[in-house]
């Protein structure tokens, strides 16, 4: 019956008890160590470190197996006090070993001839080789470990202990350690050491179960947890004090909550050496940033927001090198396609001379601009630099089509300027009023070969050469020789001389044709003309003492025409006086009706030093009594000065 199993022999005085009564009180002792072994241990196996599987130093063909403690799922100990030497079985393949409760009599009693037997039970564990794990029963054995057997019955590697089956205990309520005073709870065993690894000690909360696991520490918001070892979350072999490993997952490792004025709740880095060891600190503050601080100096080194803005408390310093490892690398193809990148670098190009590349590749349209008050103002495109023009393609520095100064360099004052400009659709160069606009060859002072003195009175053309400066005046409508006229300033072979040359349209067949030289001679090769046709004004040429004078004068015809007589008609006066009286000549002209040739119909009179009277006589037209018109009277007077 079942109430037969917790029921116990009462002993009395005087009593008679059989064989079986004794047979019922063990069987009600082990009967109860047993159901608590099944209700305590959740899992059957190993309860201490020991029933390891060791090659046999002395004997190549059998194992050794520590001594050791272990419990079957029937709640039965498995107790070996020494080592166990097992010969191993004579069939080669792979082997489970595998122990299981055993007991046998022993201790046999001969007291006379008609009582004789055992008075003990041993308990001896039995070790079993199977062949694989799924022909073990569950209920009876635990496994112990996997060995290979060769050919010649000997081990061919150390035992695989990773299937050791250990026990795992179960407690349907709380544990307490410690009453009225501090208690421990550890994990070290029989011999100080782990039940799987020899240099390990484990614990274990809600092994293989996928419940929450709560762990407190006292009623104190502040009590304190002190781990002297290493950590491992997700794994049994962390490499750190504290190593979290997700496995495949993308789950969150490790959250830090609060909601803490200032910086907030976070985490610091302290480094303790002396006199330059110092704390930092990770922080999520209320204002939705996160800081990385410096705790000595209690500054921001680094601050990140919610806007995906970076602000940099200190000075930000990239590697050095002239590759993508190095340097600043933005990210790459920003706009689909290969190749797309941008970069900041700085590196040594030779020995200790120094480079900052900015680069922007790989396309030709790719470009570099900076940009200003909401507007792109310098920008490199297609390898060339545009100013005010996002797409510079005239040349290799364009500004935008506007108009204003383009080029403005100062020089101390507020009115020291030197620039370049446009205004009006002209192309400027402008300087202060006491400076100079200069062109330089080679770019050394004394080698100007064009320059723009003072206030803008003089213009300078420079150019040490036999030819000299040259002043090119280009007419593209005229395709004979005489399209273009230049002005040289010669020495040498040319000899000493301002030299007017002329040239067709395509600079060939050249012709000097006035040669003016430097003592004050003057060589034409050509004629030498003067014609003031339709001008009332004079003029005059002095050649050393020699002056010539010469003017044009318009009269108008009378009407009705007289015959005969001369009427004085206006007075001449000389641009330069004579230092006597010139010598005159004049001509007459009706550009209408042909030219009166002779002197007859103009007079001169009362010439002297300063000037003269000039007459025309009445001239009568028979067959054109009305005429009415206009004469042109020439006058040329030569003489000393």
């Amino acid at each position: 019956m079942a109430n037969d199993l917790i029921k116990r022999l009462r002993y009395f005085t005087g009593q008679y008890l059989e064989e079986a009564d004794f047979q019922t009180e063990q069987r009600y002792h082990i009967g109860h160590r047993r159901r608590a072994n099944q209700i305590l241990w959740l899992e059957a196996g190993i309860l201490d470190n020991g029933f390891l599987v060791q090659r046999n130093p002395n004997n190549s063909t059998s194992i050794l197996i520590t001594k050791g403690v272990g419990v079957d799922q029937e709640g039965q100990e498995l107790v070996l006090m020494a080592d166990l030497e097992v010969d191993l079985p004579q069939t080669e393949g792979r082997k489970v070993v595998s122990l299981s409760y055993g007991e046998e009599e022993a201790d046999q009693q001969v007291m006379d001839q008609d009582v004789s037997d055992n008075t003990r039970f041993q308990e001896v564990p039995r070790v079993a080789f199977t062949d694989d794990l799924q022909t073990i029963d569950a209920n009876r054995q635990i496994v112990l470990a996997l060995i290979e057997i060769n050919a010649g019955g000997e081990l061919d590697a150390d035992p695989d202990l990773s299937v050791r089956q250990i026990a795992s205990a179960r407690l349907p309520g709380d544990l307490i350690i410690g009453q009225g005073s501090n208690g421990f709870l550890r994990t070290r065993h029989i011999d100080g050491k782990d039940f799987r690894n020899d240099n390990l000690d484990h614990l274990f909360l809600n092994y293989a179960t996928s419940k929450d696991v709560y762990l407190g520490f006292g009623n104190g918001s502040r009590s304190s947890l002190y781990v002297s070892g290493k950590i491992g979350v997700g794994t049994q072999s962390p490499n750190a004090r504290l190593e979290i490993d997700m496995q495949t997952t993308n789950d969150v490792a490790l959250r830090l909550v609060s909601s803490g004025p200032g910086w907030g709740s976070g985490i610091q880095f302290q480094n303790t050496a002396a006199g330059t060891g110092r704390t930092f600190g990770i922080y999520s503050n209320p204002q939705g940033e996160l800081h990385i601080t410096d705790e000595d100096a209690r500054e921001s080194r680094l601050v990140m927001n919610g806007q995906k803005q970076l602000r940099i408390g200190g000075v930000l310093m990239p590697s050095v090198g002239n590759n993508d490892s190095a340097g600043i690398l933005f990210p790459l193809d920003p706009g689909g396609g290969s190749g797309d990148k941008a970069f900041i670098r700085y590196f040594a190009d030779t020995g200790e001379t120094t480079k900052l590349l900015i680069g922007c590749d790989n396309d030709i349209d790719d470009r570099i601009s900076f940009q200003q008050l909401g507007a792109e103002r310098l920008t490199i495109y297609g390898g060339n630099i545009g100013v005010g023009t996002t797409t510079p393609s005239a040349g290799k520095l364009q500004f935008a089509n506007e108009t204003g100064n383009k080029i403005v360099v100062w020089d101390g004052g507020p009115n020291d300027r030197y620039g370049i400009g446009l205004n009006g659709g002209n192309l400027n160069a402008f300087v202060p009023v006491l400076g100079s606009f200069s062109l330089r060859q080679n770019g050394s002072a004394g080698n100007e070969v064009f320059s723009v003195r003072g206030n803008g009175s003089s213009l300078d053309l420079t150019h040490a050469s036999p030819e000299g400066p040259r002043l090119l005046l280009r007419n593209p409508t005229k395709t004979a020789v005489g399209s273009e006229w230049a002005i040289y300033n010669m020495t040498g072979a040319y000899g000493n001389s301002l030299q007017f040359w002329n040239y067709d349209n395509n600079g060939g067949s050249p012709s000097p044709r006035l040669i003016i030289q430097d003592n004050g001679d003057i060589i034409s090769n050509g004629k030498f003309r003067w014609n003031n046709a339709g001008q009332v004004s004079q003029r005059y040429i002095l050649l050393g003492s020699l002056l010539i004078c010469w003017g044009m004068e318009s009269i108008q015809i009378e009407v009705p025409p007289l015959e005969g007589g001369y009427i004085e008609h206006r007075d001449i006066v000389y641009p330069l006086p004579f230092s006597v009286p010139p010598a005159v000549s004049t001509s007459l002209d009706d550009p209408g009706y042909g030219t009166f040739a002779g002197s007859t119909f103009v007079g001169v009179f009362q010439a002297g030093t300063s000037g003269f009277k000039l007459t025309t006589k009445r001239i009568a037209f028979p067959l054109l009594p009305q005429l009415q018109g206009v004469i042109n009277v020439g006058w040329i007077a030569i003489g000393p000065s």
